[in-house]
């Protein structure tokens, strides 16, 4: 039987990519997104590799709709799928700025979006990994997550609980042979960093030690790598992606 795989985020760059990983691995994708339409991306995994694709549009800066969001993806699973065998919490914001130029309505968004919004999703699909004892959560956090972001406070901090909720979530599941994982991606070449400068760009590919940006695909065979056979003894664990920027 196909698996399916749920990933949020999945209209961004990385996400897409992700999905795409999977759709070539014959998954069934639930995707969901927020201001990026779906439509012609739905279209193309589809017709490329011959699986099932369904979109949700929700705001997860809003608490009220992830909770309409999660119950909804239940009802639909229950209909069209065995379970959901792979969550893949990849949905986030940045937020740069001095801290203490922050707004407490941004604060409140940053941690809706990166921190509860996975939290409270996991949460509600997690039965069905449970009952069955097997099944996947891959978290994405950031290189700010492990060792902070100047500037970038609010999310390195919403990032950093990315990295704890793994941790002590992978903990708990292991009994039930559920894994739980983190990806901390480095500098990737996506639309968050398509406003710095040639000579911004050139600086940072001189801080990695690889010489290159990371592509979204870097991200999405790490997450593949993660919810298959060949990490079955893996969980709890941060896997840097980032060329070598921070070890």
């Amino acid at each position: 039987m196909r698996k399916t795989a749920f990933i949020t985020g999945a209209s961004g760059d990385i996400g897409f990519a992700i999905a795409k990983k999977f759709a070539q691995n014959n998954f069934n994708l639930l995707l969901q997104y927020n201001i990026t339409d779906m439509a012609e991306k739905t279209t193309y995994l589809k017709n490329s590799y011959g699986i099932d694709v369904k979109t949700f549009k929700c705001d997860f800066s809003k608490i009220e709709d992830i909770e309409i969001f999660a119950e909804n993806i239940i009802k639909l699973q229950n209909i069209f799928y065995n379970s959901i065998d792979v969550i893949i919490n990849n949905s986030g914001m940045s937020l740069y700025g001095l801290f203490q130029d922050v707004k407490n309505e941004d604060i409140n968004r940053i941690f809706n979006i990166n921190l509860k919004a996975p939290i409270i999703i996991t949460k509600k699909l997690l039965k069905f990994m449970i009952s069955k004892k097997e099944g996947n959560i891959i978290n994405i956090s950031s290189v700010w997550g492990e060792t902070g972001g100047s500037c970038e406070t609010v999310y390195s901090a919403t990032k950093a609980g990315l990295i704890g909720f793994t941790k002590a979530l992978a903990k708990e599941l292991a009994p039930s042979h559920i894994r739980v994982n983190c990806i901390s991606p480095g500098v990737i070449n996506t639309k968050m960093i398509s406003s710095f400068s040639d000579s911004e760009i050139s600086a940072l590919k001189d801080e990695i030690p690889m010489g290159r940006l990371g592509l979204p695909e870097d991200i999405a065979n790490a997450a593949y790598f993660l919810a298959s056979e060949n990490a079955e003894y893996i969980t709890g664990e941060v896997l840097k992606v980032n060329g070598g920027f921070y070890l």
